[in-house]
């Protein structure tokens, strides 16, 4: 019988194998499918790039706590709002293997994946992420941002592009854990639920 810590490794690897795997110095096709996506709070787009090719569980455990705005809110056009949400008090997740443990991991992934060395640059995200999308029924991707905060207040480029969308909008948000841009082990995807706005 596979051990638990055996079945830890493999998934690190797999995962690692996959995201490395189609990987270019560009970041090839990945690169332009979230050329629009705005970074913010030292988030990459390998983690991005990673978050993405994972489906997203849909754990009630995980959905987030909307705080602004609320269902079928309409938000003034000005001032600009801040955007806010909270994690569900139960959502914590589960306990992180070991730190050594995961240095041997990466190890192991890197001897396995030696193009990754090569191919990585800045510094890798540490810890948790949203990626906010922005969507109307007549466009999927408005506007879409990639966070470590659970708040977003938008500048004024991007509330342009949220004020001069068709309403309703919906704020849908996906959270995820990272290891040097890596999914955590039991760290998501998570859909974090949706929800819908206009503006006036």
């Amino acid at each position: 019988m596979i051990s638990r810590r055996l079945r830890d490794v493999t998934a690190v690897l797999f995962m690692g194998a996959g995201l490395f795997a189609c990987q270019d110095d560009d970041h090839g096709e990945g690169a332009e499918s979230i050329a629009d996506v705005v970074y913010l709070d030292e988030t990459t787009d390998e983690a991005l790039l990673t978050l993405l090719d994972a489906a997203p569980v849909d754990d009630e455990q995980h959905r987030l706590i909307f705080d602004l705005p609320a269902e079928a809110e309409t938000l003034p056009a000005t001032p600009v709002p801040t955007f806010a949400f909270q994690e569900p008090v139960s959502g914590a997740l589960p306990a992180r293997p070991g730190k050594s443990f995961l240095r041997a991991a990466r190890a192991l992934g890197k001897f396995l994946n030696p193009i990754s060395v090569a191919h990585a640059h800045g510094t890798p995200f540490n810890g948790r992420a949203y990626f906010l999308v922005f969507s109307s029924d007549s466009e999927l991707d408005v506007l879409r941002v990639f966070t470590a905060a659970t708040s977003y207040t938008p500048d004024a480029e991007a509330w342009a592009l949220l004020s001069s969308a068709a309403d309703p909008l919906t704020l849908e948000v996906i959270s995820a854990e990272f290891e040097n841009n890596l999914l955590a082990l039991g760290g998501g995807p998570f859909a974090g639920g949706a929800v819908s706005f206009t503006i006036e």
